[in-house]
């Protein structure tokens, strides 16, 4: 619906002009910087290294892999993320393996660690052939408990605090 004003006998229609919070597109930490901004990576070490925009070729390689953040923060937190992921994964590895879709457990049976609101963390299990992406899956019970027990700290950081794609 239009609205209109009058002015001087004559009718005018009214068009609103777009708010600055309208055209300014909402920032995820993971666009492009330009040239001369500051963008950050993740290095060998886990540690966030800090760099400017050159419009590189090897840049556009740091892009590609999805390594490249030009929000620090989002850039600590998934480096910690990733650094845990990691661990787990070795140690699912190093105690008794990683149930994959073409392995067997005993009773069909894959253990996970998760995360509930009111009971917190928890291992639990599947029976199914298939695997859910990101999962670290485990052989028996034992083993994932102890890793949950091992990693405590950081698994109910990254429940409950870990956001990955908000800033």
């Amino acid at each position: 619906m239009d609205n209109f004003i009058m002015f001087d006998g004559k009718k005018y229609r009214l068009v609103p002009e777009e708010t600055q919070e309208e055209t300014v597109k909402k920032l995820t930490g993971y666009e492009r910087a330009v040239l001369g901004q500051k963008y950050f990576l993740v290095g060998e070490f886990s540690e966030v290294n800090e760099y400017y925009e050159e419009n590189s070729k090897y840049e556009d390689g740091i892009y590609d892999t999805g390594n490249y953040y030009t929000d620090e923060k989002i850039a600590n937190d998934n480096a910690r993320a990733d650094r845990l992921m990691h661990r787990l994964r070795r140690y699912a590895a190093m105690n008794g393996g990683i149930v994959t879709q073409n392995s067997q457990t005993k009773n069909g049976q894959k253990y996970y660690i998760g995360y509930n609101g009111t009971n917190g963390l928890f291992v639990d299990w599947v029976k199914k052939n298939w695997s859910d992406f990101g999962i670290i899956y485990f052989f028996d019970k034992k083993t994932a408990q102890q890793a949950l027990e091992e990693f405590r700290p950081e698994l109910e950081w990254y429940f409950t605090e870990y956001e990955p794609q908000l800033i």
